[in-house]
């Protein structure tokens, strides 16, 4: 088990496993789906990381696929703070000051 991460950042993309960890929240869980709640600010990306081996996620808001919302903006390792190494799929929302929305990850 590893965690999932979700929060803002400030980057699109070229990132490394403190932005990641950095991102704000996170769950130990090995469960696909999270519902989670992101408050970006000026400027600041939504963000969500999720290890590979729990396979690719589609987001809904409100029960609906979220549509041109989310992209696979990074596949690749990620170490977290207890120093695991884990193939991780980090999804970016492709606009920005995106204020107090909740998303759920499938």
């Amino acid at each position: 088990m590893n965690y999932k991460y979700w929060g803002g950042t400030y980057k699109a993309s070229d990132w490394v496993s403190g932005d990641l960890r950095g991102a704000g929240f996170k769950e130990w869980s090995d469960n696909r789906e999270s519902t989670f709640t992101l408050d970006t600010k000026l400027n600041q990306f939504g963000i969500y990381g999720i290890p590979a081996r729990i396979g690719g996620v589609e987001f809904y808001q409100y029960g609906t696929i979220f549509v041109g919302g989310w992209t696979l903006a990074f596949s690749g390792p990620i170490t977290n703070e207890f120093g695991t190494t884990e193939l991780y799929y980090i999804y970016r929302t492709i606009n920005s000051n995106l204020r107090n929305f909740t998303v759920t990850a499938r």
